[in-house]
């Protein structure tokens, strides 16, 4: 089955800022989930190759079914710890996770995104700039 490019830039996203960048937690310490994409790619049957992480990744993103990385979220409850999310909630077209909950959705955020920024948007004029 054929699997949007939109999906797998979603998930590749995913991988990148919860499974890169993120960490979970191991009775009470934090590791970095880094670690764990080897194990991930052996399971799917994907060559991970950390030189070429962009690579390794997207065909993580490939492969993967969608319950099969709710059930990785689910486990490990992965914090995006990534200078660029500032520990955020992932709110996508296709997937949204609030950041350590280990719920993964098969959900569409778009409103809530759009909402944001209205209200971003408003309170700027509001306050002049």
């Amino acid at each position: 089955m054929m699997v949007d490019d939109n999906i797998i830039y979603e998930r590749f996203v995913l991988f990148r800022d919860f499974f890169y960048d993120g960490y979970y937690y191991v009775n009470g310490e934090k590791e970095y989930a880094e670690k764990l994409l080897p194990e991930i790619a052996e399971q799917l049957s994907v060559d991970y190759d950390p030189k070429e992480l962009e690579k390794s990744l997207t065909e993580l993103a490939k492969k993967i079914t969608n319950e099969q990385l709710q059930d990785l979220f689910a486990k490990y409850k992965p914090e995006c710890c990534s200078l660029t999310r500032c520990n955020k909630d992932f709110l996508g077209r296709y997937y949204t996770y609030i950041n350590g909950s280990g719920n993964l959705e098969i959900k569409d955020s778009s409103e809530k995104v759009r909402n944001k920024a209205i209200n971003a948007i408003q309170n700027l004029s509001e306050n002049g700039i």
